[in-house]
Protein backbone atom coordinates (compact mmCIF):
# COMPACT_ATOMS: atom_id res chain seq x y z
CA UNK A 1 0.00 0.00 0.00
CA UNK A 2 1.10 3.57 -0.73
CA UNK A 3 1.47 4.76 2.87
CA UNK A 4 4.06 2.09 3.65
CA UNK A 5 7.33 2.51 1.75
CA UNK A 6 10.33 3.12 4.02
CA UNK A 7 9.14 0.48 6.47
CA UNK A 8 9.45 -2.24 3.81
CA UNK A 9 13.24 -1.96 3.85
CA UNK A 10 13.87 -0.85 7.45
CA UNK A 11 15.09 -3.57 9.90
CA UNK A 12 12.37 -3.33 12.55
CA UNK A 13 12.49 -5.08 15.95
CA UNK A 14 8.89 -5.39 17.14
CA UNK A 15 9.65 -5.71 20.86
CA UNK A 16 12.34 -3.00 21.01
CA UNK A 17 11.69 0.57 22.17
CA UNK A 18 10.13 2.50 19.28
CA UNK A 19 10.31 -0.75 17.28
CA UNK A 20 14.05 -0.22 17.02
CA UNK A 21 13.46 2.69 14.64
CA UNK A 22 16.06 5.48 14.87
CA UNK A 23 15.21 7.26 11.63
CA UNK A 24 12.71 10.10 12.13
CA UNK A 25 11.21 9.70 8.63
CA UNK A 26 10.60 5.98 9.15
CA UNK A 27 9.09 6.61 12.58
CA UNK A 28 6.78 9.25 11.13
CA UNK A 29 5.66 6.90 8.37
CA UNK A 30 4.85 4.16 10.89
CA UNK A 31 2.59 6.23 13.10
CA UNK A 32 0.96 8.08 10.22
CA UNK A 33 0.31 4.82 8.40
CA UNK A 34 -1.31 3.03 11.31
CA UNK A 35 -3.19 6.21 12.27
CA UNK A 36 -3.32 5.60 16.02
CA UNK A 37 -5.98 8.15 17.03
CA UNK A 38 -5.87 10.02 20.29
CA UNK A 39 -8.97 9.58 22.43
CA UNK A 40 -10.43 7.21 19.83
CA UNK A 41 -9.90 3.45 19.84
CA UNK A 42 -9.39 3.33 16.07
CA UNK A 43 -6.51 2.66 13.69
CA UNK A 44 -5.86 1.94 10.01
CA UNK A 45 -6.63 -1.77 9.91
CA UNK A 46 -5.32 -2.19 6.36
CA UNK A 47 -1.92 -0.72 7.26
CA UNK A 48 -1.67 -2.79 10.43
CA UNK A 49 -2.59 -5.93 8.48
CA UNK A 50 0.22 -5.27 5.98
CA UNK A 51 2.73 -4.69 8.80
CA UNK A 52 1.51 -7.80 10.60
CA UNK A 53 2.17 -9.91 7.49
CA UNK A 54 5.48 -8.20 6.82
CA UNK A 55 6.80 -8.57 10.38
CA UNK A 56 5.11 -11.92 11.10
CA UNK A 57 3.41 -10.81 14.29
CA UNK A 58 -0.28 -11.20 15.30
CA UNK A 59 -2.43 -8.13 14.60
CA UNK A 60 -3.80 -7.92 18.15
CA UNK A 61 -0.31 -8.02 19.63
CA UNK A 62 0.98 -5.44 17.15
CA UNK A 63 -1.86 -3.00 17.92
CA UNK A 64 -1.11 -3.39 21.64
CA UNK A 65 2.55 -2.57 20.99
CA UNK A 66 1.62 0.48 18.90
CA UNK A 67 -0.71 1.78 21.59
CA UNK A 68 1.93 1.27 24.27
CA UNK A 69 4.53 3.11 22.19
CA UNK A 70 2.07 5.99 21.76
CA UNK A 71 1.54 5.99 25.54
CA UNK A 72 5.29 5.95 26.22
CA UNK A 73 5.77 9.02 24.02
CA UNK A 74 2.87 10.85 25.63
CA UNK A 75 4.23 10.12 29.09
CA UNK A 76 7.96 10.68 28.57
CA UNK A 77 8.06 13.35 25.86
CA UNK A 78 4.81 15.28 26.13
CA UNK A 79 4.37 14.70 29.90
CA UNK A 80 0.69 13.98 29.30
CA UNK A 81 -0.16 11.31 31.85
CA UNK A 82 -3.91 11.46 31.28
CA UNK A 83 -3.69 10.45 27.63
CA UNK A 84 -0.87 8.01 28.31
CA UNK A 85 -3.07 6.22 30.84
CA UNK A 86 -5.86 6.14 28.27
CA UNK A 87 -3.70 4.22 25.76
CA UNK A 88 -2.27 1.88 28.37
CA UNK A 89 -5.77 1.00 29.56
CA UNK A 90 -7.00 0.60 25.98
CA UNK A 91 -4.13 -1.76 25.12
CA UNK A 92 -4.68 -3.70 28.35
CA UNK A 93 -8.42 -4.18 27.83
CA UNK A 94 -8.68 -4.59 24.03
CA UNK A 95 -5.32 -6.18 23.21
CA UNK A 96 -4.62 -8.12 26.43
CA UNK A 97 -1.27 -6.33 26.48
CA UNK A 98 1.14 -7.50 29.19
CA UNK A 99 3.28 -4.46 28.42
CA UNK A 100 0.35 -2.12 29.13
CA UNK A 101 -0.56 -3.87 32.40
CA UNK A 102 3.09 -3.80 33.51
CA UNK A 103 3.37 -0.09 32.63
CA UNK A 104 0.18 0.75 34.54
CA UNK A 105 1.50 -1.08 37.59
CA UNK A 106 4.83 0.75 37.41
CA UNK A 107 3.07 4.12 37.28
CA UNK A 108 0.91 3.30 40.27
CA UNK A 109 3.71 1.83 42.37
CA UNK A 110 6.31 4.52 41.65
CA UNK A 111 4.21 7.67 41.26
CA UNK A 112 0.90 7.29 43.08
CA UNK A 113 2.23 5.12 45.94
CA UNK A 114 -0.79 4.53 48.17
CA UNK A 115 -2.64 1.44 49.35
CA UNK A 116 -5.20 1.63 46.56
CA UNK A 117 -2.42 1.90 43.98
CA UNK A 118 -0.71 -1.19 45.42
CA UNK A 119 -3.96 -3.15 45.33
CA UNK A 120 -4.68 -2.11 41.75
CA UNK A 121 -1.12 -3.02 40.78
CA UNK A 122 -1.60 -6.50 42.20
CA UNK A 123 -4.70 -6.94 40.04
CA UNK A 124 -2.89 -5.72 36.90
CA UNK A 125 0.19 -7.83 37.55
CA UNK A 126 -1.73 -10.99 38.37
CA UNK A 127 -3.57 -10.65 35.06
CA UNK A 128 -0.32 -9.99 33.17
CA UNK A 129 1.60 -12.77 34.93
CA UNK A 130 -0.86 -15.40 33.75
CA UNK A 131 -0.63 -14.61 30.06
CA UNK A 132 1.56 -16.92 27.91
CA UNK A 133 5.29 -16.32 27.48
CA UNK A 134 4.98 -16.61 23.70
CA UNK A 135 2.41 -15.18 21.27
CA UNK A 136 1.91 -17.34 18.16
CA UNK A 137 1.80 -15.87 14.68
CA UNK A 138 1.45 -19.32 13.18
CA UNK A 139 2.55 -22.85 14.06
CA UNK A 140 6.17 -22.10 13.14
CA UNK A 141 6.57 -18.46 14.24
CA UNK A 142 5.99 -16.84 17.61
CA UNK A 143 7.12 -13.73 19.48
CA UNK A 144 8.06 -13.23 23.14
CA UNK A 145 5.29 -11.55 25.10
CA UNK A 146 6.98 -8.26 26.05
CA UNK A 147 7.40 -7.76 29.83
CA UNK A 148 5.90 -11.13 30.76
CA UNK A 149 8.95 -12.16 32.84
CA UNK A 150 9.16 -8.73 34.48
CA UNK A 151 5.45 -8.90 35.34
CA UNK A 152 5.81 -12.31 36.97
CA UNK A 153 8.80 -11.17 39.00
CA UNK A 154 7.18 -7.90 40.08
CA UNK A 155 4.01 -9.75 41.10
CA UNK A 156 6.07 -12.29 43.05
CA UNK A 157 8.00 -9.49 44.77
CA UNK A 158 4.78 -7.76 45.88
CA UNK A 159 3.39 -11.04 47.22
CA UNK A 160 6.66 -11.78 49.01
CA UNK A 161 6.87 -8.35 50.64
CA UNK A 162 3.15 -8.09 51.37
CA UNK A 163 3.21 -4.36 50.58
CA UNK A 164 -0.56 -4.24 50.14
CA UNK A 165 -1.17 -6.41 53.19
CA UNK A 166 -1.38 -9.60 51.14
CA UNK A 167 1.83 -11.50 51.87
CA UNK A 168 1.68 -14.92 50.24
CA UNK A 169 4.95 -16.87 49.98
CA UNK A 170 3.35 -19.83 48.24
CA UNK A 171 2.03 -17.64 45.41
CA UNK A 172 5.29 -15.72 45.31
CA UNK A 173 7.21 -18.99 44.84
CA UNK A 174 4.83 -20.01 42.03
CA UNK A 175 5.55 -16.88 39.99
CA UNK A 176 9.27 -16.83 40.77
CA UNK A 177 9.39 -20.38 39.39
CA UNK A 178 7.35 -19.41 36.31
CA UNK A 179 9.73 -16.54 35.57
CA UNK A 180 12.78 -18.73 36.16
CA UNK A 181 11.52 -21.49 33.87
CA UNK A 182 10.33 -19.10 31.16
CA UNK A 183 13.47 -17.01 30.79
CA UNK A 184 16.39 -17.91 28.59
CA UNK A 185 18.55 -15.20 30.19
CA UNK A 186 18.46 -13.66 33.64
CA UNK A 187 18.24 -9.87 33.78
CA UNK A 188 18.26 -7.27 36.58
CA UNK A 189 14.63 -7.89 37.71
CA UNK A 190 15.77 -11.32 38.94
CA UNK A 191 18.03 -9.72 41.57
CA UNK A 192 15.39 -9.74 44.33
CA UNK A 193 14.81 -13.46 43.84
CA UNK A 194 18.56 -14.09 43.94
CA UNK A 195 18.83 -12.21 47.25
CA UNK A 196 15.99 -14.26 48.76
CA UNK A 197 17.69 -17.50 47.73
CA UNK A 198 21.12 -16.47 49.03
CA UNK A 199 19.82 -15.18 52.36
CA UNK A 200 17.20 -17.84 52.91
CA UNK A 201 14.52 -15.20 53.57
CA UNK A 202 11.76 -17.45 52.21
CA UNK A 203 11.92 -19.97 55.04
CA UNK A 204 10.71 -23.49 54.25
CA UNK A 205 8.53 -22.33 51.34
CA UNK A 206 11.34 -20.73 49.35
CA UNK A 207 14.32 -22.54 50.92
CA UNK A 208 17.82 -21.16 50.92
CA UNK A 209 19.70 -22.10 47.77
CA UNK A 210 22.96 -20.15 47.60
CA UNK A 211 24.17 -21.94 44.48
CA UNK A 212 21.03 -21.03 42.51
CA UNK A 213 21.09 -17.46 43.84
CA UNK A 214 24.72 -16.99 42.82
CA UNK A 215 23.96 -18.47 39.41
CA UNK A 216 21.22 -15.87 38.88
CA UNK A 217 23.56 -13.03 39.92
CA UNK A 218 26.29 -14.33 37.62
CA UNK A 219 23.91 -14.63 34.65
CA UNK A 220 22.62 -11.09 35.23
CA UNK A 221 26.18 -9.76 35.08
CA UNK A 222 27.15 -11.90 32.09
CA UNK A 223 24.01 -10.96 30.15
CA UNK A 224 24.32 -7.21 30.72
CA UNK A 225 28.11 -7.00 30.77
CA UNK A 226 29.80 -5.83 33.94
CA UNK A 227 30.05 -2.23 32.69
CA UNK A 228 26.26 -2.08 32.22
CA UNK A 229 25.25 -3.96 35.39
CA UNK A 230 23.93 -1.98 38.34
CA UNK A 231 26.80 -1.60 40.86
CA UNK A 232 24.46 -2.70 43.67
CA UNK A 233 23.93 -6.06 41.96
CA UNK A 234 27.70 -6.47 41.48
CA UNK A 235 28.25 -5.66 45.17
CA UNK A 236 25.60 -8.11 46.39
CA UNK A 237 27.02 -10.85 44.20
CA UNK A 238 30.47 -10.14 45.63
CA UNK A 239 29.30 -10.26 49.24
CA UNK A 240 27.44 -13.55 48.86
CA UNK A 241 30.28 -15.08 46.86
CA UNK A 242 32.76 -13.84 49.50
CA UNK A 243 31.22 -16.22 52.03
CA UNK A 244 32.15 -19.16 49.80
CA UNK A 245 35.25 -17.97 47.98
CA UNK A 246 36.79 -14.84 49.47
CA UNK A 247 39.37 -14.34 46.75
CA UNK A 248 36.71 -14.37 44.02
CA UNK A 249 34.11 -12.40 45.98
CA UNK A 250 36.48 -9.53 46.77
CA UNK A 251 37.00 -8.93 43.04
CA UNK A 252 33.34 -7.95 42.59
CA UNK A 253 33.24 -5.89 45.77
CA UNK A 254 36.26 -3.96 44.47
CA UNK A 255 34.55 -3.40 41.11
CA UNK A 256 31.39 -2.10 42.80
CA UNK A 257 33.51 0.28 44.88
CA UNK A 258 35.38 1.39 41.75
CA UNK A 259 32.03 2.12 40.08
CA UNK A 260 31.16 4.36 43.01
CA UNK A 261 28.57 2.23 44.80
CA UNK A 262 28.37 3.88 48.28
CA UNK A 263 27.96 0.72 50.36
CA UNK A 264 30.87 -0.93 48.58
CA UNK A 265 33.10 2.11 49.15
CA UNK A 266 32.09 2.19 52.81
CA UNK A 267 32.74 -1.52 53.46
CA UNK A 268 35.64 -2.33 51.13
CA UNK A 269 38.33 -1.94 53.84
CA UNK A 270 36.44 -4.29 56.14
CA UNK A 271 36.28 -6.95 53.43
CA UNK A 272 39.95 -6.45 52.57
CA UNK A 273 40.82 -7.00 56.25
CA UNK A 274 38.72 -10.17 56.37
CA UNK A 275 40.48 -11.42 53.26
CA UNK A 276 43.95 -10.70 54.69
CA UNK A 277 43.07 -12.32 58.02
CA UNK A 278 41.74 -15.36 56.20
CA UNK A 279 44.85 -15.64 54.02
CA UNK A 280 47.10 -15.28 57.10
CA UNK A 281 45.17 -18.01 58.91
CA UNK A 282 45.45 -20.24 55.86
CA UNK A 283 49.21 -19.61 55.71
CA UNK A 284 49.57 -20.39 59.42
CA UNK A 285 47.53 -23.55 59.05
CA UNK A 286 49.61 -24.52 56.04
CA UNK A 287 52.85 -23.96 58.00
CA UNK A 288 51.52 -25.94 60.95
CA UNK A 289 50.48 -28.70 58.60
CA UNK A 290 53.96 -28.75 57.04
CA UNK A 291 55.59 -28.79 60.49
CA UNK A 292 53.36 -31.65 61.59
CA UNK A 293 54.16 -33.48 58.38
CA UNK A 294 57.89 -33.00 58.98
CA UNK A 295 57.52 -34.12 62.60
CA UNK A 296 55.68 -37.20 61.46
CA UNK A 297 58.39 -37.93 58.91
CA UNK A 298 61.08 -37.55 61.61
CA UNK A 299 59.14 -39.81 63.97
CA UNK A 300 58.62 -42.38 61.25
CA UNK A 301 62.32 -42.27 60.35
CA UNK A 302 63.30 -42.70 64.01
CA UNK A 303 60.88 -45.58 64.36
CA UNK A 304 62.27 -47.11 61.19
CA UNK A 305 65.83 -46.75 62.47
CA UNK A 306 64.88 -48.28 65.83
CA UNK A 307 63.19 -51.16 64.06
CA UNK A 308 66.28 -51.70 61.96
CA UNK A 309 68.46 -51.69 65.09
CA UNK A 310 66.16 -54.14 66.85
CA UNK A 311 66.13 -56.40 63.83
CA UNK A 312 69.93 -56.28 63.67
CA UNK A 313 70.25 -57.15 67.38
CA UNK A 314 67.80 -60.01 67.04
CA UNK A 315 69.67 -61.37 64.04
CA UNK A 316 72.99 -61.26 65.98
CA UNK A 317 71.43 -63.13 68.90
CA UNK A 318 69.99 -65.69 66.53
CA UNK A 319 73.35 -66.22 64.83
CA UNK A 320 75.19 -66.57 68.18
CA UNK A 321 72.64 -69.14 69.29
CA UNK A 322 73.13 -71.12 66.11
CA UNK A 323 76.92 -71.08 66.57
CA UNK A 324 76.55 -72.36 70.13
CA UNK A 325 74.31 -75.16 68.98
CA UNK A 326 76.82 -76.11 66.30
CA UNK A 327 79.59 -76.37 68.93
CA UNK A 328 77.49 -78.84 70.83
Amino acid sequence: MDVINLLKEYPVSVNSINFGIKDAAVEKELFEAVWIQRKEPTYNYEAVFVLSEMWKVPINYLVGRLRCEAAHKLLLIEKNMEEALYYYKLAASENQSVEALFSLSNLKLNIIQNLQAYEESLVHLKQAANYPHKIKYNEQVSITNKYIIESQLMYANLLFEGLSGKKDLNEAKKYYDLAWEGSLKKSAPFAKYAIILCRGDGGDIIPKDTEKGLTIFREIIEDSGIENTQPGIIYLYGTFLFEINKNQGIQFIRIAAKFGYPTAKENILEYEKKLNDNNNNNNNNSNNSNNNENDNKTTNNNNSNNNNKNNSTNNKKKNNKQKKNNLC
